[in-house]
């Protein structure tokens, strides 16, 4: 009975928790061998025929797993070194969604796993791993992996916003699905979208601002409470109409943050003063990828960028530019932070890029660049 049910099990894994099981067991090069013959060298461990590879890179024996509890225990809840590997780093790909390749952060972690609540934006490595970084406490961040199942299951895409649940394990720096509830506000269950969308030229205007959706302008502000008030007037406005409204702000202050958080119906997607430019760059990618998402899914978007102009500079840092002018892929990024505006039959993505009075003569090639790109 015992083995019929590990079978069973083993049957509704994915090569990747597979191969995560291999490993536990003692499969000597697990990445080398296909699907059955998996599943036949850990049966042949288990039953034992075959003895488990001691030398194995995780540095110590792995014991023979005794119960399905612990099989379940160790694939559901533990994570797998394979999803972990695919976060070497590389390069940015010239595309309309930004792909994330990194390593996971090592952090200290509770001496056991427990449930805890996530949220945050789909991201999807070049060689195909799903996770998010958990938004919901902006000073612990918790990297999300997503199987490929859930993935399936929901009918998920890169960029979209999910709130949910996840096992956070004691050995692991980071935590794995549970629960998926919410994606982009709607139930899970709900979930669809569609993949060929056919452009056309914007024709409706945005009361009183000069544009129309699917287009983008720039706009002066005095100061930072005068960019937050020009916000809110407008996403009161947008509620209205069923627009879901972006906010981006970069390299802020927590004091910023606590303003941003009492604007209502907003997805804030924001890094602080004390975050890396690194870190701040992949927020902007993410914004990226949850505007497309929504627009995927026959949603009117407007995008706000606060203080676009210092995103040069972060930029900048990010890619490790220390040239009197701005490298070539920081000039890349901004050319698709405005290029993402669109619109088709049902559904459009506007932006709102914003600058203060003060920047005006500092930045004024940088204020030109963006009326060129405005413009084209």
């Amino acid at each position: 009975m015992y083995n019929n049910l590990i079978d069973e099990e083993m049957e509704k894994l994915g090569i990747y928790e597979l191969r995560a099981l291999a490993r536990k067991v003692g499969v000597s090069s697990p990445t080398t061998k296909k699907r059955d013959e998996l599943i036949s060298a850990i049966k042949d461990i288990q039953s034992g025929k075959s003895q488990p590879n001691l030398n194995n890179k995780f540095g110590r024996p792995v014991k023979q797993l005794a119960s399905q509890d612990d099989l379940l225990a160790k694939l559901i809840i533990n994570g797998d070194r394979e999803l972990e590997e695919k976060m070497n780093p590389s390069p940015v790909i010239d595309s309309l969604y930004i792909k994330f390749e990194q390593e996971m952060p090592k952090s200290e972690l509770p001496l056991n796993y427990n449930f805890i609540e996530v949220s945050g934006i789909l991201r999807v490595t070049e060689k195909g791993a799903h996770y998010f970084l958990n938004y919901l406490k902006l000073s612990k961040k918790t990297y999300v992996l997503v199987d490929e199942q859930i993935v399936q299951k929901y009918n998920l895409i890169e960029g979209d916003l999910i709130y949910g649940t996840a096992y956070l394990s004691y050995d692991k720096a980071y935590a794995k699905i549970n629960t998926v509830d919410l994606i982009n506000g709607i139930k899970s269950t709900d979930n669809n979208y569609f993949d060929e969308i056919k452009l056309v030229i914007p024709y409706k205007e945005i009361k009183n601002d000069g544009i129309k959706f699917g287009q983008c302008k720039i706009e002066e502000v005095s100061d930072l409470d005068d960019g937050i008030n020009y916000i809110n007037e407008r996403i009161k406005e947008f509620n209205k109409q069923n627009i879901k409204c972006v906010i981006v702000a970069l390299e802020i202050s927590i004091e910023t943050k606590l303003k941003l958080d009492r604007l209502e119906n907003a997805t804030l997607i924001v890094s602080t003063l004390e975050d890396t430019a690194t870190l701040s760059y992949e927020k902007l990618c993410d914004s990226l990828n949850h505007t497309q998402s929504l627009f995927k899914h026959n949603q009117n978007v407007v995008v706000f960028v606060m203080n676009v102009l210092n995103i040069y500079h972060i930029l900048d840092v990010a890619f490790k530019n220390n040239l009197m002018v701005h490298s070539e892929q920081t000039e890349h990024t901004i050319r698709k932070l405005f290029a993402q505006t669109r619109a088709s039959e049902n559904a459009s993505v506007s932006l709102y890029a914003m600058y203060y009075y003060n920047q005006k003569e500092l930045y004024k090639n940088e204020i030109n660049d963006i009326l060129r790109i405005i413009q084209n």
